[in-house]
């Protein structure tokens, strides 16, 4: 079929998928911080502040140790360890959450979509004449672009 006139044809990557991604990693994330502030960046959450690795990397850092004598130190130990227990699932699932996140991003820069698109839409009285988002890997990053051409 022919382009109608005042559209044009582009090839987009998925911008669901790049805005899905791109939120659930930064909810994800700032999780992570506040689970490391939480236990002061010690014991190996210091890690959490880098994406995807870095909840792998803090549960493999945990150490746990504890020595029960009486009683009382027998309960202070068993509830310190249910306290590691926590923090291992809330880090472990953290950890799943952000490869997940990062999977819907590589998919969305991955799979592209051809889309229709017109040439007149007006913003704010001004004529609208082309709009991009784009996302390429980095060093160690994701980089992302909007432009907008009037």
């Amino acid at each position: 079929m022919p382009v109608p006139p005042g559209y044009r044809v582009e090839d987009r990557p998925d911008s669901g998928l790049l805005i899905g991604g791109g939120v659930l990693l930064g909810i994800s994330y700032l999780g992570a911080i506040l689970i490391a502030s939480g236990d002061d960046f010690e014991n190996g959450t210091g890690w959490l502040a880098v994406p995807v690795v870095g909840p792998w990397a803090a549960i493999g850092a945990r150490t746990f140790s504890c020595s029960a004598v009486t009683v009382e130190t027998t309960r202070r130990c068993v509830d310190r360890a249910f306290d590691e227990v926590q923090t291992i699932t809330f880090i472990t699932v953290d950890g799943l959450v952000q490869a997940t996140a990062l999977g819907l991003l590589i998919a969305g820069v991955a799979s592209r979509r051809t889309e229709l698109v017109r040439n007149d839409v007006k913003l704010g009285g001004l004529e609208l004449r082309d709009v991009r988002f784009g996302a390429a890997p980095g060093q160690g990053r994701l980089n992302l672009g909007l432009s907008a051409q009037f």
